[in-house]
């Protein structure tokens, strides 16, 4: 059967706390010191937990909260309704903090993240104080390092709260979450606690049974814990009878996925639960008996994927005498379950501890009477945040399993600098360590493996160790396929340890009888892995119809194969094999029996020798020739037979020479003979050398290949390979030689200049572009790539406008470059007027387009600037630069102007003094004669005034008011007459 399969889950936390031998975890010596009812006290911080007495008067049966540095000193410790300190002395300000010392979890404390010296009390109140649950801050700083409760700290949380209180690590590794549950309500109330402090807004979770007075005032009673993973949380109801499990999300504080573990009848009396330290044991106890089962302890194995195999695991132990109330489970650093009593009888001094809680009951190891305490026991132990308590290793679900990988990671991550794994495991050789935080493995046996995880944060060392089954998943349960006889039964059976099951039919008895042909099936869920185990069954009705066939007869050195082809059948040749294929050599007799379900039946042959000899072939060995040779083989056989070649040839003799791959088959009467070979080419050797290189000094070095196929050759430095360094001047040689022939050749390394340097001409100017010409640089001595910035490829270009040439040279061991600049005089000229015509009153103005100049001249003659032009012609400008270069532009002007003329075509002659008199304007001419009739085509006034107004009047006498017609004769520049006529209208 299976040996327990040894899977490793995914790293995905570390562990990084004090270290403590084997019982190394994140923070356990946070759990060093118990105090509990009446005035008992455990101190682990050896390796046995030592008994002592309280000084404090706490006689209170309810469950006390404590907590330790992260060096195992006690800090303070509460009953919930005041607070002691490590003197044992109540704080000044630890009174009164609104718990009962009667509740079943009367409180818990947690470090303030982020914080080494402030810490937060929770306390519980019972229905009958009503004081619900609050929180307090502790400053470890205040009553002279002893400790104090922080004034006007206190933050009410709930109303009416169970007796439940429990605590664990957040999925940062970091924060915590202290959860509660709302009295008369399916609550859960989880609290965020980070390094602000708690979050009064909880997370809240409606799930699982409603904790109400409905059984009895003793249902707000009864623990509630958080497995030490942080992935379940578990209540107990006392007077209900109902012990629930749930899924925990330590990311975002959600309760979910209620269980029931219990019948859920009164008489049940459920009281204390506890996890094991790797989380995947979980208990409760019953405390009172109910007359049908004694007082007792129950174990359930949460590793399952199957819930029915979750709840078909319990196993109930530690019947107890009645009289001895089972009360706290409580798990410790030593990863030992501790339980305390209530007397229903006489007094009760001794705590009992479950030695190996991680193994399955009874091998869990418990003992009744194990430590004898120094007070009557009286209900309580110690509460703490159960992530304190974890063994340290954390994998992943379902990876435990034979042919997967394993994944395992630390539970706690924060601040851890490295880690170490031993996988337990030598035959994986290497890999069986790791320093991957996220670490994992395949094991390839199923067994029990004790991993180990080393880790280190700052200058602290801790050690852990899980046991990990690996269980196997490959066991053949209901045998191989097989055959029964017409009328007869087969008995399946499916017992595997204490799995679950279910039969292909759906039931899921141990045996089951088939009798008809067809596949038959049973799934298996053990722990966290699933598997299908099948089995094909044949239904047969006679027992074989078997025939050998006729004797026979082989080559020497042959052989025959006997294959009766049965598939249900069990086989017993004349050699005692029971194969399913026979091969004989001849001269023998062979029988064969053949079984099934329903019989046996036997058959002979006898296998004789031929007097012929089989064909012999032995072709070359894969070779290689030169491809400038050839070779011929000649495979002849004795006597008749048939020769066929890859290529279809049938001739016995072959010549060959080029590189392949060849094979002949030859045939006669005892059989065929075939044989292959590799033919493969040398070439005649090529070098890859060129006649020269640069070598550029004393830190540089030339790779230089001898022959173009990359093969080896011998060089003059002594090195035998295919290429070398050179670095030095001189001539390198190489020799080579294969089958073709021998070759050598010789390269040439030059060593630059290291002072090497170019000039290109000095920058040139001229007043204007001259032709074309040529600039650059050759050198003789070393070779270079010539490129210009224009683009061009090669030493010199050809400068034909102005501005900027570079030439740059390139080689292995230099990058130069020069520069010319080539420039040209801007030219001066006449900047071009508004306009060119005269016609205005006013000469047109001319200016040179730069004043960088030495002097002018305006048509020979005027030097002043700016020119004014008054004449119609051509205008000429002469000018030397600053640079001396002469310049010379024209520009012609023109007088042609256009006779104009300007005429209102109203007035009003009334002596206002506003638009009195009509006076046409002229331009560019000058009047002949100007006429105005009146409407009926007589004139009524004319002049050959040039500069005349009409003010209306005739011979002294205003004309009347009306339109009058003119008639306007006008003498242009060239002596051209033009008129213009038009209407004016004169108004009173």
């Amino acid at each position: 059967m299976i040996s327990p399969n040894r899977a490793i889950y995914l790293i995905n936390v570390l562990i990084v706390l004090l270290f403590w031998s084997d019982k190394a975890f994140a923070q356990k010596e946070r759990t060093n010191h118990w105090y509990f009812p009446s005035k008992n006290t455990l101190d682990f911080s050896s390796s046995t937990p030592v008994v002592g007495t309280a000084s404090p008067f706490i006689i209170n049966p309810g469950g006390y909260s404590a907590i330790s540095d992260s060096s195992g000193n006690l800090l303070m410790f509460s009953d919930g309704i005041s607070l002691y300190d490590a003197s044992e002395s109540q704080m000044p300000n630890g009174s009164g903090l609104l718990g009962s010392p009667n509740t079943t979890q009367t409180s818990i404390i947690v470090p303030k993240p982020g914080s080494s010296t402030h810490y937060f009390l929770f306390t519980v109140s019972n229905l009958t104080v009503g004081n619900g649950f609050n929180v307090f801050e502790v400053d470890m700083t205040l009553n002279s390092g002893l400790g104090d409760v922080m004034p006007n700290s206190q933050v009410h949380l709930i109303d009416s709260i169970s007796e439940k209180v429990c605590a664990t690590k957040h999925a940062n590794d970091v924060d915590y979450w202290v959860v509660a549950h709302r009295w008369e309500s399916d609550e859960f109330h989880a609290f965020h606690v980070d390094e602000t402090g708690v979050n009064p807004t909880p997370v809240i979770s409606a799930v699982g049974f409603i904790h109400t007075n409905t059984s009895g005032s003793g249902e707000r009673t009864g623990q509630m814990k958080i497995s030490p993973d942080g992935t379940k949380i578990a209540t107990a109801n006392f007077s209900s009878g109902v012990v629930q499990l749930f899924d925990f999300d330590s990311q975002t504080g959600v309760v979910s996925n209620p269980l029931e573990v219990t019948p859920g009848i009164i008489s049940q009396f459920p009281f204390g639960i506890a996890f094991s330290a790797d989380s995947k044991k979980f208990y409760y106890g019953r405390r009172v008996s109910n007359g049908i089962d004694p007082v007792g302890i129950h174990q359930f194995d949460l590793d399952h994927i199957n819930i029915d195999c979750l709840l078909a695991s319990e196993v109930e132990f530690a019947n107890v005498s009645e009289f001895k109330l089972i009360s706290d489970l409580q798990l410790a650093l030593d990863k030992k379950i501790y339980v305390s009593y209530y007397a229903g009888g006489a007094p009760i001094q001794d705590l009992s501890i479950i030695h190996e809680p991680e193994n399955r009951c009874p091998s869990c190891n418990f003992e009744d009477t194990a430590i004898h305490t120094n007070s009557n026991l009286a209900n309580g132990l110690t509460n703490f945040a159960s992530s304190f308590l974890s063994d340290g290793i954390r994998y992943e679900f379902g990876s435990n399993c034979l042919l997967d990988t394993t994944f395992f990671w630390p539970d706690d991550t924060f601040r851890l600098d490295s880690v170490k794994w031993n996988f337990d495991d030598p035959s994986s050789g290497i890999l069986n360590a790791s320093t991957s935080i996220y670490a994992q493995h395949y094991y390839s046996v199923p067994d029990t493996y004790n991993v180990q995880l080393i880790a280190y944060r700052e200058n602290r060392i801790d050690t852990f160790y899980r046991n990990t089954i690996i269980w196997n998943v490959t066991d053949n349960l209901l045998g191989s396929d097989t055959t029964i006889c017409q009328g007869n039964d087969l008995t399946l059976s499916a017992s595997w340890y204490n799995s679950c099951f279910e039969w292909f039919d759906g039931t899921s008895p141990t045996l089951k009888t088939v009798n008809q042909t067809g596949w038959y099936w049973v799934d298996i869920w053990y722990q966290p892995c699933y598997f299908r185990d099948s089995i094909y069954i044949e239904v047969v009705n006679d027992i074989p119809d078997l025939d050998l066939g006729p004797d026979t007869t082989i080559c020497l050195g042959d052989s025959f194969t006997f294959d009766p082809d049965f598939q249900l059948a069990g086989y017993t040749w004349s050699n005692g094999s029971h194969d399913t294929t026979y091969t004989s050599y001849g001269i023998e007799l062979v029988w064969l029996t053949l079984s099934n379900a329903c019989g046996d039946t036997t058959d002979t042959a006898i296998v004789g020798i031929k007097s012929g000899i089989p064909p012999t072939l032995n072709l070359p060995s894969d070779t290689t020739i030169c491809d400038t040779t050839s070779f011929t083989l000649d495979v002849t056989a004795t006597g008749t037979a048939s020769y066929t070649w890859e290529n279809g040839n049938s001739s016995p003799i072959r010549s060959f020479s080029t590189e392949g791959f060849y094979w002949i088959e030859v045939t006669n009467e005892c059989g065929t003979k075939s044989d292959s070979m590799q033919l493969n080419n040398e070439f005649v050797l090529e070098s890859a050398l060129i006649e020269s290189a640069l070598y550029c000094g004393k830190n540089d070095s030339i790779l230089i290949e001898a022959l173009v196929d990359g093969s080896d050759a011998l060089w003059s430095t002594g090195e035998l390979a295919s290429s070398i360094f050179a670095k030095a001047d001189g001539p390198f040689w190489f020799e080579a030689t294969n089958l073709c022939g021998t070759l050598s050749d010789t390269i040439f390394i030059e060593a630059f200049d290291t002072n090497f340097a170019f000039s290109l001409p000095k920058d040139s100017f001229e007043c204007s572009l001259s032709a074309p010409f040529e600039i650059g640089y050759e050198d003789t001595n070393f070779v270079f790539n010539y490129s210009w910035n224009t683009g061009k490829i090669g030493s010199y270009e050809t400068v034909d406008q102005t501005g900027l040439y570079v030439l740059t040279l390139k080689n292995k061991c230099v990058n130069l470059s020069d520069s010319f600049v080539y420039r040209n005089a801007e030219p001066i000229g006449i900047i071009a007027p508004e306009t060119r015509s005269l016609c205005d009153i006013n000469p047109i103005q001319l200016l040179p387009s730069s004043f960088a100049f030495d002097s002018l001249s305006w048509n020979g003659i005027s030097t002043e600037n700016p020119f004014l032009a008054h004449r119609e012609g051509v205008v000429q400008l002469e000018v030397y630069d600053t640079n001396g270069c002469y310049f010379v532009d024209t520009i012609m002007l023109s007088a042609n102007c256009q006779t104009k003329v300007s005429i209102s075509n109203v007035f009003t002659p009334n002596a206002d003094g506003i638009n009195d008199t009509w006076c046409p304007t002229i331009s560019f001419g000058k009047l002949v004669e100007l006429n105005i009739f009146n409407r009926w085509g007589t004139e009524v006034y004319r002049t050959q005034n040039q500069s005349f107004c009409w003010d209306g009047y005739v011979n002294g006498e205003r004309e009347k008011s009306g339109t009058y017609f003119y008639v306007l004769i006008l003498e242009n520049e060239k002596g051209e007459m033009k008129e213009f006529r038009g209407t004016v209208t004169v108004l009173d």
